[in-house]
């Protein structure tokens, strides 16, 4: 939800500034402010993360597990941001100041200078996909609520990874076998 605010600071930003372009210091007063409570937020999954996986790391191989819980959610969180910004090109949408044709592409845009106008963005990306990735978030969030209160709820045991942990199940195996051939 930060992130809606996010989008609500930046569409409002042109109201804050001043006639000979400068901005008020309140303007820089309160963007400090959001990145602040959104810092807030963001350290505070970090150090829980790390907590957490400094909790399930097995001490007998270091920090290995450690190190590869936390590649994994990197590589988790930094895929999204670059699809993100590859789509942004995408969803750019640009019309010639001049008549009512698009910029798609760059002869588009060399046309329309030449024509003695310019591309304008009529619909900034941006907005488009702070709405998309709060809307996909939300829904997922609802399709998988009963799926992280599960996770939630495991025994710290269940996220640790145990070596012998074939040799147990082979030798509970072997004594499911022996109990039955005894009986």
């Amino acid at each position: 939800m930060v992130g809606i605010i996010m989008a609500v600071f930046v569409y409002i930003t042109p109201s804050f500034q001043n006639s000979d372009k400068t901005f008020p210091w309140y303007y820089y007063t309160l963007a400090i402010i959001i990145y602040a409570i959104h810092q807030i937020f963001l350290y505070n999954m970090f150090v829980s993360q790390m907590a957490f996986f400094a909790l399930v790391s097995d001490p007998k191989i270091g920090g290995t597990y450690m190190t590869l819980l936390n590649t994994l959610s990197n590589l988790g969180r930094d895929w999204a941001s670059t699809t993100i910004l590859y789509l942004a090109h995408y969803l750019t949408n640009k019309k010639c100041s001049i008549g009512s044709t698009r910029c798609v592409t760059e002869i588009e845009e060399k046309t329309c200078q030449k024509l003695g106008g310019t591309c304008d963005v009529s619909v900034d990306p941006y907005y488009i996909e702070v709405f998309m990735c709060t809307a996909i978030a939300i829904i997922w969030f609802l399709w998988k609520y009963r799926a992280l209160l599960h996770l939630q709820y495991l025994p710290m045991s269940a996220w640790q990874v145990r070596i012998n942990r074939r040799r147990i199940l082979v030798s509970e195996c072997d004594d499911e076998e022996s109990t039955m051939i005894n009986a």
